[in-house]
């Protein structure tokens, strides 16, 4: 789905050409051809049969005559600056899916039905990769199916550019006394946003943009990039610290790959 979003203003500067009659008088700045270029000169005396006096140095010590065909005006020019407005129109690609769109993929065996999680670049999605919720991984726009939509479009289109957030934006909100990340899932008529699996009403002061300044953050034993080591049912895998919840809860990678999630305890996992 494409939309216009925008119009650009500026300055086109233009140049008229102010240029004298060819019906020459004395003193009429002109120029001449010598038979390889155009030179300035002015008008010294005008002649019979259409022909012109003109002076052939800059001294004016010098002259000689030109038939009118020889001559041509000496062009002045003049800068006029004209404001005009021109519209450019660009197209911005709206992801197809939404966080919270009901979906379904094919995993090689059998057709999932999952749930969207967050958005990712070049329209990528991370879902749950099983009705357990238990792991997530990631899938490409193309391999998924739309099965129901948790987006109201007739309540919240208009709303969404009035707003300093916007749908499915991945944020840092304020959750107690530190920041979280989360999703915007719905923005009401009063500016308030409803975050993805939460059904409280957060306000605009409560909300920033990921990586801005930090308030009073929870003391956590890994932070987000670490890499660690977990259980993922067969023996001890390298993993990496994804995201931090509620709870001391961290979300890892699953596998070496990194195409699958899980939420894990601090206590489950090693340094």
């Amino acid at each position: 789905m494409k939309k216009i979003i925008a119009s650009l203003i500026f300055t086109l500067a233009f140049y008229t050409i102010q240029a004298q009659e060819t019906n020459y008088k004395v003193g009429d700045d002109i120029e001449y051809f010598n038979g390889t270029d155009w030179i300035d000169s002015k008008i010294a005396q005008v002649g019979g049969n259409g022909q012109f006096l003109v002076y052939t140095n800059k001294a004016q010590t010098t002259s000689k005559w030109f038939k009118a065909d020889d001559l041509q005006p000496l062009f002045k020019q003049a800068i006029t600056i004209v404001e005009k407005k021109v519209e450019i129109i660009e197209t911005t690609v709206i992801p197809q899916y939404h966080v919270g769109d009901k979906v379904k993929y094919n995993d090689g065996n059998s057709v999932i039905e999952t749930s969207i999680m967050n958005l990712g670049p070049n329209y990528t999605y991370q879902i749950f990769a099983d009705n357990t919720n238990s792991s997530t991984l990631w899938k490409d726009e193309k391999d998924l199916i739309l099965i129901s939509s948790a987006y109201d479009q007739t309540n919240f289109q208009t709303k969404e550019t009035n707003n300093i957030y916007k749908l499915n934006e991945f944020i840092e909100y304020l959750d107690g006394n530190y920041w979280t990340k989360g999703t915007i899932a719905e923005i009401n008529s009063n500016g308030e946003y409803k975050l993805l699996g939460s059904e409280k009403l957060y306000k605009t002061e409560e909300i920033r943009k990921i990586g801005g300044e930090i308030q009073q953050v929870a003391v956590h034993k890994f932070a987000v990039g670490d890499k660690v080591k977990i259980n993922d049912g067969n023996g001890m895998i390298e993993s990496q610290i994804i995201e931090i919840g509620e709870n001391n809860y961290y979300q890892v990678y699953l596998n070496i790959e990194k195409t699958r999630t899980t939420w894990l305890e601090e206590k489950e996992i090693q340094k």
